[in-house]
């Protein structure tokens, strides 16, 4: 980058820091029960991504809407870190509590 932009490493000082607090070391872009062997091209796999129908995501933010900021930011950390299981089944319980439907 340095020499890129015109410039040589005795102009701008390289500091190397580490990493630094929550910073992953590596990105895992799928789930283990998502991988699969299937390969479209060297080094390229289709994943077996598992998606909510959009109808309950959408019911899911719309049952969103009455909580207070602290209570929003839990939420939607813990639907974040889920599972899919895990998300189909709170989906499910606010379908019959009558959340929406």
């Amino acid at each position: 980058m340095i020499w890129l932009s015109g410039h040589t490493e005795d102009e701008i000082e390289i500091v190397e820091t580490g990493i630094r607090p929550g910073e992953k070391l590596y990105e895992e872009l799928l789930a283990d029960d998502e991988n699969t062997e299937e390969q479209i091209f060297e080094k390229i796999f289709v994943g077996k991504v598992h998606n909510l129908p959009i109808h309950q995501v959408n019911a899911f933010i719309h049952s969103l809407e009455s909580l207070s900021t602290d209570e929003l930011k839990e939420a939607l950390v813990q639907f974040a870190n889920n599972t899919y299981e895990e998300n189909q089944e709170v989906i499910e319980e606010l379908e019959t509590q009558g959340e929406f439907a």
